[in-house]
């Protein structure tokens, strides 16, 4: 299941990327990835259950910080901003944002991913700092979402930094 799962996120990935959400459907990440329809349906409920495992199979940090919490944190950040600039998860959550709109299900999709972003985060800075309150989290992951969605550039690292910085301030 690992290994066939990887397989086919990587496969509605690059579906994503290529052509939006629009061509992400189960017929062609069916052919595309030489899996059956079956399989996918085992594993997601719809196109919208699989962007949804994409997000948050690329929330969770991969490299392990050496350092204190402030270098965790801007590592962390830093590889959130990588792998916004992936396409595939790009378009996953482009494609989970604009579901907002039509289907209110996605707002708690959504809530759910931020939720599991803080916990990480929390980890992170907990020793330091105690409890980061929702406000706190939102200035750190925030700016980072802003400048992808937004104003459609990373974030710089300066950015990120003082970001960074500005949390642990008099603390």
């Amino acid at each position: 299941m690992v290994r066939t799962r990887a397989h086919v996120l990587a496969h509605a990935g690059r579906l994503l990327a290529e052509g939006g959400a629009e061509a992400l459907t189960f017929s062609r990440l069916s052919a595309e990835a030489r899996v059956s329809r079956q399989t996918l349906y085992r594993y997601w409920a719809s196109p919208a259950a699989l962007a949804v495992d994409l997000v948050r199979d690329r929330v969770a940090p991969t490299q392990d910080v050496t350092g204190g919490p402030e270098q965790a944190v801007v590592a962390f950040l830093t590889e959130l901003r990588g792998r916004l600039a992936e396409p595939g998860v790009s378009a996953a959550y482009s494609m989970l944002l604009s579901a907002t709109e039509r289907h209110p299900e996605a707002v708690g999709v959504l809530d759910g991913v931020l939720d599991e972003t803080h916990a990480i985060v929390s980890r992170l800075v907990a020793d330091a700092i105690g409890d980061l309150d929702r406000a706190d989290f939102d200035l750190l992951v925030g700016p980072v979402l802003y400048s992808h969605f937004v104003a459609r550039r990373p974030i710089s690292d300066l950015a990120v930094a003082r970001a960074v910085g500005h949390l642990f301030a008099g603390r």
